[in-house]
């Protein structure tokens, strides 16, 4: 971890050292990577998405709503008010029919 101590991060992330022609492939949640010369190979990349799927794993996740029947009630009301909306289009034209890019003579 001695790679960790001079690079100098910027926010709450840490910053590891990669080789330059792996530095667009290092694409990472909760890691930042910057290149650097002064390791032979840097720190290889199977390494660091370990190390990234453990952050994952160990942070704490959002809470997440809580679906209830009249929450789902609502989001199937919406969506039958929408509904004619698009049958219109098909009648007025807009939107080719169901089935017209489908070529049944090739």
């Amino acid at each position: 971890m001695t790679a960790v101590r001079y690079a100098q991060p910027a926010s709450s992330e840490p910053v590891m050292p990669v080789r330059r022609a792996q530095l667009v492939y290092a694409n990472f949640r909760h890691i930042q990577v910057q290149p650097d010369s002064r390791l032979q190979g840097g720190v290889p990349l199977y390494k660091l998405k370990i190390l990234d799927t453990l952050i994952d794993h160990l942070s704490p996740k959002p809470a997440r709503p809580r679906v209830d029947a009249a929450s789902i009630d609502s989001v199937i009301t919406e969506m039958t008010r929408g509904l004619p909306q698009v049958t219109g289009a098909y009648r007025a034209g807009f939107l080719p029919a169901p089935g017209a890019f489908v070529d049944l003579a090739a």
